[in-house]
């Protein structure tokens, strides 16, 4: 225990700490630490919470309290826990020990007694520092055998957490199935509600007890009595029915037990037949919403076990398996797991979830454990973190203390130590103002954590801006236009300054929707720009395309997408066009109902001469022809386009003609469908649809015409979303286009497609949201759309729980911290009771919290800026009222000394909305008129040379007379057109590989390098690849028989793959030959093993290549590489040697795992299923010479 001395006891005697933290941080090389930083690196080895403000230096105080910790003997290194949340914070805690250690070690002061000196870290070894979920996953993998998880259990990406959620919706039966909620949206709340389960260390039975608890509740004597009122006054059932209907209802409600039964148990079928019945005839009620997450539950249920099952897990899923190991009742595990730490620090810890609180709790409660957080910086609510967690800390994390009294010593708990770390080293004196006035309104706030600025800080400058709203024809909205003007103001004072590096400098943005308008606006103010963590892959305007041509493809109502290619760039009709077509269509629906009609009166007469296909009417006898179908209809009306005469009569020309649609529109939207019509015949994958749709809509040809920078930009997100369809299918081989589309609606609306992100550029201004900024400093700072309901953002639903995936609120771990909302409350017996509590009580709470949440997103915002900070809104936006200024822009004004009246009053109560056609700009800016036509003649030109090379070889090669000058002339000129190809084509071949190649990949390279290389360019279609999904089922099949399993993914299950019939016979046949081959006798020493091996080419770069070696056999001396291939073998000797190159990788890979390094040799060979023949390769090549084959 530490003395009052500042000595320690150790081993039985006690010890003084050698070194100081000031006398550590001399040797180091870093500024003397404050009284506070002293007292925090030299604190008792006891629970201690540190509150630590933005900008503090916590890492530099947490990275000397180790090297003091090990430096004075009072924790090995090995013994030390370090936790965060991010990679990039682990490698940057990590960097800063291993610094000072380095240094320490290399100063070599005096290491005398029992401190660990320099003279002892020769040897030493770095403390585990790790991510939360990283350290959860390793207790799973440690000790997971003590509840029944495998050790080599698999992450499950978002993607593949929507496959499996997907397929789970799809296996229940109808009444299982919430009605009236889409299908994306059904897997998103299943996901959540699972997800929430395990953040809150709950069971799906258990929300499911509760929520029959909340439904039991509601169809109490009262609730019931309430509804059936309702029923009685409403118009779902004629008079002289009701009474009948309500005997049953009360009928059913006593054999449900429910009601004036009030039976101890509820018969569960008949209590939810009547459930329904109440829904079916009141609508819209809470009762409703309750039977809806009950499935929800269930489904989260069935998602739960399926991961279990096939040792599949998620994050939330880690930390849950973690807390139940460590809490297992013969508490065998937890002393082991305790006494690995002599000393543990947590990070970040205001962002831990209710499951990770828990969790630390168990294993290091009375620990020598350290956390850092500032419950102001907690702006992660909706991930599951609470901010309520660090000042609980103390309670929860006791000190265990010994007290002598008149009975001797006995043991007493304390509450863990609290310090502050106080000091902003980031900020300047006006910006830290801000700052401490926006945290005022927090329930944390406390003036003795608030942060005082630096010795020796500047002053600082912070604008406070507000406009009125116009629309600016350069920059999009006046307020863009003064944050331009700011952005030179504040560089100019940068450089006018002396420095001569550029400042870093950042717009941050509460909304994702910002960040294009803002983008576009610095852009044409001639200033570099970088969005950083942008997910709008699909608001890239070329991928925008393709994937509304998908919808239109697959869904025959999607027609808000297919009007997206109609006005857009595709077809580009329009005001008077887009009505014409509108009217075509309503002609199409009207016909479309008269031949409906006959054919019911005359069964068996054949629909109209010239009709297309009609669809089946709805309940009501009501036919819709949607514009989908409109537009297909058109590809009737090209012979009246081309002047045909056989068209005469036909219905689909006589709507055209009175539809008013031009020639030149009618020809778009005809190449338009015949395009879509031609994608629907295509049975090929998904990536071979995609890449025929680019073709389709002529957006390589467009592409290729832009100017170098945007056609690099759009080329590298069309290139992203192919290899998201890629991504798609290597997950599910015969996966349809209608399952891709639900997975990407889902991916999007997770934020998880993002844009392909290049380095930023030195000096460029980083646009960004809040929530990305966190831990991030900048010299300059603009905050822009400081209004109500942009930021801070408005409450969206006064549901709560009952929306969505929730857990209902009485089950979190929080719930003391959150507003209460508990339905088996007895002042809730009937909906009306629900009703008002909703609208007022719970309303207000809700709206508290929620603005709490946002006052913490604006602490972290203002916190970013170093020098100069610019706040600034509008009065008028999107929005049809006018704007109320953000509080956090009057608060600024308020510390600042400014007249609200003068800087938040850009007009006057009578000011109305400016008048402008448009108050946000597109981004990327559209070329202006002139720009279009070119690339409009680039494109044609372009696309045109590529028909026409046939009969330009054609004409090279001819051989005119010599005195037919224009033949020659014309010969000439076809011989240089074909030379341009061949130039162009010869930049193409010279594309460089990307940096991270497959083994497979490496094998099409030595075979044609530069079709390779024009492949990786432009992708071409590729037919459906049923042959990998029966290569993957048998994979997968041949680990299961090895007893192997690798269980990473989901889909390497045989059982999962989906196959064509035709194919499950040839898997059978090939497990069978298999099963007769020598390698069903003979035991692998490895299936399955993963490998990542470097290659450096000539010119000194690098390809990365990833890759599973299939199988790896001892043998004498060594061992053998085996790779299974379900076709047969190579024709010749040229084609062996081309495959082989992919053993030489595996060869490669093995010698450099230090499980085979001590192999005398390693031969490798094919085993081919296809014709039962194993082929070993007597020669494979050296790292050397496969680098000069591939010609790297």
């Amino acid at each position: 225990m530490p003395g009052r001395d500042g000595q320690r006891q150790r081993g039985g005697t006690r010890m003084k700490a050698q070194y100081s933290a000031a006398a550590l941080a001399e040797i180091v090389g870093v500024h003397p630490p404050t009284e506070e930083q002293a007292k925090i690196i030299e604190a008792e080895l006891e629970p201690t919470v540190i509150i630590a403000g933005a900008g503090s230096g916590k890492t530099e105080t947490l990275a000397l309290r180790v090297l003091w910790l090990i430096a004075n003997g009072y924790a090995d290194p090995q013994r030390i826990l370090g936790l965060t949340f991010t990679r990039k914070a682990v490698g940057e805690l990590t960097e800063r020990i291993w610094a000072f250690v380095r240094t320490f070690r290399r100063a070599r002061p005096a290491s005398t007694g029992p401190g660990l000196g320099a003279g002892r870290l020769a040897d030493f070894e770095m403390p585990t520092i790790s991510t939360y979920n990283s350290y959860a996953a390793s207790l799973v993998s440690d000790y997971g055998l003590a509840i029944g998880i495998e050790s080599d259990s698999s992450v499950l990406d978002a993607a593949g957490s929507i496959r499996l959620a997907e397929q789970i919706v799809l296996a229940a039966e109808p009444h299982e199935i919430p009605a009236n909620v889409p299908r994306t949206a059904l897997i998103t709340r299943v996901r959540e509600m699972a997800g929430q389960i395990n953040e809150h260390l709950q069971s799906a039975q258990s929300v499911l007890d509760y929520l029959d608890a909340c439904i039991d509740h509601l169809l109490g004597e009262a609730g019931l009595t309430w509804y059936f009122t309702k029923i009685r006054r409403g118009r779902s059932l004629r008079k002289e029915e009701k009474d009948a209907v309500i005997a049953e209802l009360w009928a059913l409600a006593d054999e449900a037990g429910v009601g004036r039964a009030g039976k101890s148990h509820t018969n569960l079928a008949a209590r939810n037949e009547l459930a329904e019945r109440i829904i079916a005839l009141c609508k819209k009620t809470v009762l409703e919403q309750l039977l809806d997450k009950r499935k929800v539950t269930v489904l989260a249920e069935r998602f739960l076990a399926a991961k279990r099952e096939t040792s599949a897990m998620e994050f939330s899923d880690q930390v849950k398996y973690a807390h139940d190991i460590m809490s297992r009742p013969d508490g065998r595990i937890l002393p082991i797991e305790r006494s690995r730490w002599d000393a543990i620090m947590l990070d970040e810890y205001q962002d831990t979830s209710d499951s990770q609180f828990q969790l630390l709790q168990l294993l290091f409660n009375g620990k020598n454990v350290m956390a850092v957080g500032d419950p102001r910086q907690s702006i992660y609510a909706w991930r599951g973190a609470s901010a309520r967690n660090i000042s609980d800390f103390p309670s929860r994390f006791q000190r265990q203390l010994t007290a002598t009294g008149p009975g001797g010593e006995q043991q007493t708990v304390a509450d863990a130590h609290v310090r502050t770390l106080s000091i902003g080293w980031r900020n300047d004196k006006s910006i830290l103002a801000v700052a401490n006035r926006i945290s005022e309104g927090l329930p944390e706030y406390d003036e003795k954590d608030v942060l005082r600025p630096r010795p020796g800080a500047g002053d600082g400058q912070t604008h406070v801006v507000s406009t009125i709203g116009e629309v600016d024809q350069t920059y999009g909205t006046d307020l863009m236009a003064e944050l331009v003007d700011f952005m030179h103001t504040a560089t100019e004072k940068w450089y006018a300054s002396g420095k001569t590096e550029p400042p870093q400098r950042a717009v941050l943005c509460r909304k994702r929707s910002f960040l294009t308008a803002t983008a576009n606006a610095l852009e044409s103010a001639g200033f570099e720009v970088h969005i950083a963590g942008a997910d709008g892959l699909l608001e890239d305007t070329y991928v925008a395309d393709i994937h509304a041509a998908l919808h239109a493809v697959a869904d025959p109502n999607a027609g808000t997408e297919l009007m997206r290619l109609i006005s857009g760039r595709s077809c580009a009709l329009g005001a008077a066009d887009i009505a014409a077509l509108h009217r075509f269509a309503k002609s199409r629906n009207e016909r479309a109902q008269q031949v409906f009609e006959a054919s019911q009166s005359a069964a068996g007469a054949e629909a109209g001469d010239g009709e297309t296909g009609v669809s089946t009417a709805d309940d009501t006898g009501v036919v819709t022809v949607g514009i989908i179908e409109a537009v297909d209809d058109l590809i009737a009306v090209s012979p009246a386009l081309d002047g045909s005469e056989n068209v005469q009569g036909s219905p689909v020309v006589a709507d055209w003609r009175r539809s008013k649609l031009s020639e030149t529109a009618t020809r778009r939207l005809i190449r338009l469908a015949e395009s879509l019509r031609h994608l629907r015949r295509l049975a090929v994958t998904v990536p071979g649809l995609v890449r025929t749709a680019i073709v389709e809509l002529d957006i390589d040809t467009e592409i290729e015409s832009l100017p170098e920078a945007a056609r690099a930009n759009h080329e590298k997100s069309v290139d992203a979303f192919i290899s998201l369809t890629s991504d798609f299918v290597s997950q599910n081989p015969v996966g349809s286009l209608a399952e891709f589309l639900t997975w990407l609606t889902i991916m999007d609306a997770e934020q998880s497609l993002s844009m392909p992100e290049e380095p930023a550029a030195e000096g460029a201004i980083t646009i960004m949201t809040v929530h990305g900024s966190k831990g991030l400093g900048f010299d300059i700072v603009a905050i822009p759309h400081l209004t109500e309901g942009d930021m801070p953002t408005t409450l969206r639903s006064t549901k709560a729980w009952l929306s969505g995936g929730m857990l209902p609120y009485p089950l979190r771990g929080d719930r003391h911290h959150i507003p209460r909302f508990d339905l088996t409350d007895s002042r809730f017996a009937t909906e009306e009771d629900i009703e008002a509590y909703q609208k007022s009580e719970l309303k207000e709470q809700l709206n508290l919290h929620h603005a709490i949440e946002e006052r913490r997103i604006g602490y972290v915002a203002v916190t970013r800026a170093k020098q100069q900070l610019w706040l600034g809104g509008s009065l008028f936006t999107t929005r049809q009222k006018k704007n109320e200024f953000s509080p956090f822009l009057h608060e600024a004004a308020e510390v600042l000394n400014l007249d609200p009246d003068e800087v938040l009053n850009p007009g006057d109560d009578d000011t109305e909305r400016p008048e402008g056609e448009a108050i946000s700009v597109e981004w990327p800016k559209r070329a202006d008129t002139a720009e279009a036509a070119r690339r409009a003649e680039l494109t044609g030109m372009f696309a045109a040379a590529l028909r026409l090379k046939p009969e330009l070889e054609q004409l090279a090669e001819s051989h005119p007379d010599e005195d037919d000058s224009a033949a020659a002339e014309i010969a000439a000129l076809a011989q240089m057109a074909l030379a341009l190809q061949a130039e162009r084509a010869q930049q193409a071949e010279e594309f460089p590989l990307p940096s991270r190649l497959s083994a497979t990949g490496l094998v099409q390279l030595a075979e044609d390098p530069q079709a390779y290389r024009r492949e990786l360019r432009r992708p071409m279609p590729q037919g459906p690849s049923h042959a990998a999904g029966l290569g993957t089922a048998f994979h997968a099949w041949v680990e299961n028989f090895y007893g192997q399993a690798a269980l990473s993914d989901l889909d390497d299950d045989p059982n999962t793959v989906t196959l064509p019939a035709y194919l499950h016979e040839q898997l059978d046949e090939l497990c069978r030959r298999f099963e007769r081959s020598r390698f069903a006798a003979l035991e692998p020493v490895a299936v399955e093993q993963s490998f990542e091996l470097t290659l450096t080419g000539a010119d000194g770069h690098t390809v990365t290549v990833p890759g599973k070696i299939d199988a790896i056999f001892a043998i004498d001396g060594g061992y053998y590489v085996i790779d299974w291939k379900t076709g047969r073998s190579p024709r010749s000797d040229d084609e062996l040697a081309d495959r082989a190159i992919q053993l030489a990788i595996y060869r490669m890979a093995v010698q450099k795992m230090p499980a085979f390094a001590d192999a005398e040799r390693i031969e490798c060979g094919f085993y081919f299923l296809g014709d039962d023949q194993e082929i070993t390769v007597p020669h494979i090549m050296s790292e050397s010479e496969l680098v000069a084959r591939l010609e790297l």
